[in-house]
């Protein structure tokens, strides 16, 4: 049989190959577009889920309120008095003691800086402080590279979130702290402008010298006002701000004049300053003004005793209204309070004119540095504190290092009737007459170490030493307290137990400042519950006079205790109790 042949019309086939292809290529879009609703969809789903679960989370575990920087913003200037009770029971001012924000330096409003300060904070600290709304997302988006990279969640924050952890105290480093400070500074953003929240920050950062604010720190370091600074010095203290035991331009001012030539030179880069400015203060030198006792500036140097009632007032709004720090030290400096205080003027007065006169004191060398010295003088009946000195010589600015109240200092043996006698008394565990050996614990050994041979530790002597180096066999507890024998309070120690020593001097008599137990990262442990500590006063940080003057009242009032107290209450500014400390 023949075949047939058709003829191939190839202009057909094409259309028809064109059409399916169409439809497949119309079918593919579709599917794809299919996929894509379909996830924007999926996406916008679970974006409502999360969002709505931050939502949530930030209502229910995230404390995002503002409402405490109501207190720093205020532009309240009311004087607060500090008084005392007298003999007829009534409150009387001193009225050379009054308190006020602007006096002490402690507030300065944004209208009274030159330009010069604020700018080298904002070109250090946050560069885009004028265009961003509380968080600088730039800086978020390196801190986000940072933590992929393993660096950690550090940096980025800006003036506001600063000022925001200033304030609240919050510096814990973690991702819900950070989401909490950014909410916080776009609601602050919100609440109020730039320059109140520049006058917050400016008034409330640390800068070393115990000043907080720029202007303490500008009549510390420079002894003027802040509208008086230079480039220079506002320069200085604005290189203080991260580190400030490390950039402190009194202790070192070669690292301070490496940051702050820093700083200056970024103001240049930035705009805030021309460069004639630049000019004439990089690598410039510069000239610190420490204000001695002739200079006051208008300024009035409060006593001891005010600077200590002031510190122990802010810790009661503190407890009593929840306040952070920094807006209890704002509403007692501004509310019109009057701090009624225990002190017994004729008392005070008596102790700082002994405590002024330095030339009464024995030197220890010829070194311009010699040896401090502070008293506490306590009411035993009620723990009130009627008369309290910080230092020796004259006293030349406010606020200051108090030896009273903020140093700790090992005790030595004046611990040993706290720590041994009188609790071994308290439990029955000694008398008077209880009998110990005076002999060494240990009789004297050296430890070798086998790798080297070198005497890694030499106790020829015995321990504990007595001053005198003498023993004397069997001694009454009389007798070693009387001579302050080492071996009899540690022995006397060994029948009274480390424990009930250690909770007799923590929760008996009011000693805050013991370590419990303290771990280092290289795994050393400090700890203030052993024998050297509890018998001999060789503490790991110490004791402060004014807890060690307290502690020792028990003696003259009958085995009682009394919490010290240098405030007695605290008054609004209508004259009504706002805090009882009675």
């Amino acid at each position: 049989m023949k075949r047939r042949s058709k003829k191939v019309d190839w202009g057909d086939e094409m259309a028809i190959a064109v059409r399916v292809l169409g439809k497949a290529i119309l079918k593919f879009f579709g599917w794809v577009l299919s996929i894509i609703m379909t996830v924007g969809i999926v996406c916008a789903i679970v974006g409502l889920v999360v969002g709505g679960t931050f939502l949530l989370y930030v209502k229910n575990y995230l404390d995002t309120s503002i409402d405490s920087f109501n207190a720093l913003s205020k532009e309240k200037n009311l004087t607060t008095m500090v008084s005392y009770v007298d003999d007829d029971g009534n409150i009387v001012e001193l009225t050379s003691e009054r308190l006020s924000a602007s006096e002490n330096r402690v507030w300065v409003k944004y209208s009274e800086m030159n330009e010069y300060l604020p700018n080298a904070f904002i070109a250090v600290e946050d560069k885009r402080f004028w265009k961003h709304q509380g968080f600088d997302i730039i800086g978020l988006g390196s801190v986000a590279l940072g933590i992929l990279e393993g660096d950690g969640l550090r940096g980025a924050s800006t003036i506001t979130m600063q000022l925001i952890k200033n304030v609240t105290g919050d510096d814990d480093v973690s991702i819900q702290r950070k989401a909490q400070e950014i909410i916080r500074a776009i609601n602050l953003e919100k609440r109020y402008d730039k320059t109140e929240i520049l006058e917050m920050y400016l008034n409330n950062i640390y800068l070393s010298q115990n000043c907080y604010g720029v202007g303490a720190a500008a009549y510390t370091y420079f002894g003027k006002d802040v509208k008086d600074l230079t480039l220079i010095e506002s320069a200085a203290i604005a290189a203080i701000t991260q580190n400030p035991s490390k950039w402190d331009p009194i202790l070192h001012p070669e690292k301070n004049s490496d940051r702050r030539n820093y700083i200056i030179g970024l103001m240049y880069e930035q705009g805030l300053i021309s460069q004639e400015e630049y000019a004439g203060a990089y690598m410039h030198e510069l000239v610190l003004h420490i204000p001695d006792s002739d200079e006051a500036d208008g300024m009035t140097i409060h006593s001891w005793y005010t600077d200590a009632a002031q510190q122990e007032a802010v810790q009661l709004l503190m407890q009593e209204f929840g306040y952070t720090k920094a807006i209890a030290e704002k509403a007692l400096l501004t509310g019109g309070y009057n701090i009624v205080t225990a002190m017994d003027p004729e008392i005070q007065e008596t102790m700082e004119k002994y405590f002024e006169n330095d030339s009464g004191w024995e030197r220890a060398d010829e070194s311009p540095i010699q040896p401090e010295c502070s008293g506490v003088i306590i009411d035993p009946t009620n723990g009130n504190v009627l008369a309290l000195v910080g230092g020796r010589g004259q006293k030349m600015i406010n606020l200051g290092l108090n030896y009273a109240t903020q140093t700790r200092r090992p005790a030595g043996s004046s611990i040993k009737p706290l720590s041994v006698y009188g609790p071994g008394l308290e439990y029955g565990a000694l008398t008077y007459g209880s009998v110990f050996d005076d002999v060494p614990i240990d009789f004297g050994n050296e430890k070798v170490d086998p790798e080297t041979g070198k005497i890694i530790y030499s106790n020829p002597h015995g321990y504990p030493k007595n001053a005198p180096d003498k023993y004397q066999g069997l001694t009454t507890v009389h007798y070693g307290v009387q001579v302050s024998k080492n071996t009899i309070s540690w022995r006397a120690l060994e029948a009274l137990g480390l424990d009930n020593s250690y909770d007799f001097l923590t929760n008996k008599v009011g000693i805050s400042t013991l370590v419990e137990n303290q771990v280092l990262e290289n795994g050393t442990v400090f700890t203030d519950i052993a024998y050297a500590p509890l018998a001999m006063g060789e503490f790991t940080y110490g004791v402060t006079v004014k807890e060690m003057t307290a502690a020792y009242q028990i003696f003259a009032n009958g085995g009682m205790f009394n919490e010290e107290r240098i405030v007695l209450q605290i008054l609004d500014s209508n004259g009504d109790v706002l805090v009882d400390n009675e």
